[in-house]
């Protein structure tokens, strides 16, 4: 009988997935409410289940928000725009939180429907997509976590497999090559500490240090580099043309101030960049020209404190922490080129498995 209950709640769980990862998947406000709503009924129902510490995963977006409002408060210039990004950075968080609580309390793990709910929904879109294409949707992203989940913390042979595979479909070549890296990454560190098991405690600082300072290069690179080249749109997609056009925007220099919350929007409105009319397609960026020199590295450093200060606080075991540890830094390499701050259907799935690996 238990067993039954068991197979009901995960069936369940599967279907409450799909059902929002199918409302999810297209854009406009109506994600946001209807995501919300559930996420509000899901909050109260699992409410004594709550941690204040649940949010401090939230922190970098918090520190994203925040320094952004100062910036555009001062220059005032703070937009309907600045209000959108408030809701990407806070809504996943929120929602992410209120189906954990509920996990918490009905004993359900969302982990596995999630997963599968999200292959048969962008298996069945297959249909949809030019054979060029493949299946490149806002998806791949977030099968390459899975793909670090699978890895690091459960060592399930099978769901790597077919989560390679799916993310092969995905044809995201800036995926692919994180998702790589961060499994030779691994497999380093899994030598390393072999041979030295002391240097567990050492080995995520170090992981820290190196993604702030190559997260830094890049931006001064982006700043002197010749944008318009033509192996660098080749590299990019076209993306370094983009990039290229707001470069007179913006300065590197430590003093730089920012443009404010949101602004990065405006000034593509603004410039009307063929095909980049709403979106830099690099996050890094847009972080950077937004609120600034300071704020960026602030900004940088908080996500590398928030991995400590949870494995710290949770004493957890080698793998958890590597795995928060890599999921952060897979991140920010797909921020280099791409817009994953603002996909809910990346950052809900996302924030979601970290709670279920920490928690």
């Amino acid at each position: 009988m238990d067993k039954v209950r068991c197979y009901g709640k995960e069936i369940l769980a599967f279907i409450l997935t799909m059902g929002l990862i199918y409302i999810l998947k297209d854009g406009g406000i109506t994600k946001y409410v209807v995501l919300m709503a559930v996420s509000g009924m899901f909050f109260l129902y699992g409410l004594k289940f709550f941690k204040k510490d649940f949010l401090i995963l939230g922190i970098p977006s918090a520190v994203y928000i925040i320094l952004g409002i100062v910036v555009s408060s001062v220059l005032g210039n703070l937009s309907y725009q600045s209000i959108k990004e408030i809701a990407f950075a806070v809504v996943p968080l929120i929602a992410a939180v209120s189906f954990f609580v509920v996990a918490q309390k009905a004993g359900v793990n969302f982990i596995h429907g999630q997963y599968w709910a999200m292959v048969l929904l962008t298996l069945s879109w297959l249909r949809y997509y030019y054979v060029e294409d493949v299946l490149e949707t806002q998806y791949a992203f977030i099968f390459g976590v899975f793909l670090l989940y699978f890895c690091i913390v459960k060592s399930d042979l099978k769901s790597i497999l077919f989560t390679t595979l799916m993310l092969y479909l995905m044809n995201k070549r800036i995926t692919m090559i994180a998702a790589v890296l961060m499994l030779g990454i691994y497999g380093v560190l899994l030598w390393i500490t072999d041979r030295k098991p002391d240097w567990k405690k050492k080995l995520p600082k170090y992981i820290s240090i190196a993604m702030v300072v190559f997260c830094c290069a890049y931006m001064a690179f982006l700043c002197v580099a010749d944008l318009q080249g033509q192996f660098l749109k080749d590299l990019t997609s076209g993306r370094s043309s983009a990039w290229a056009a707001v470069k007179d925007c913006y300065q590197l220099d430590i003093l730089w101030f920012g443009r404010g919350l949101g602004d990065m929007v405006n000034l593509l409105t603004e410039l009307q960049i063929p095909n980049f009319t709403t979106n830099i397609h690099n996050d890094l960026l847009k972080v950077f020209v937004e609120i600034g020199t300071f704020g960026y590295l602030i900004w940088l450093v908080s996500h590398f404190m928030v991995c400590y200060w949870l494995a710290k606080k949770r004493n957890l075991d080698f793998r958890k922490s590597i795995f928060l540890y890599l999921t952060i830094v897979y991140t920010l390499l797909n921020y280099a080129t791409d817009n994953i701050m603002v996909y809910v259907n990346y950052w809900f799935p996302a924030y979601l498995l970290m709670l279920m690996t920490v928690f």
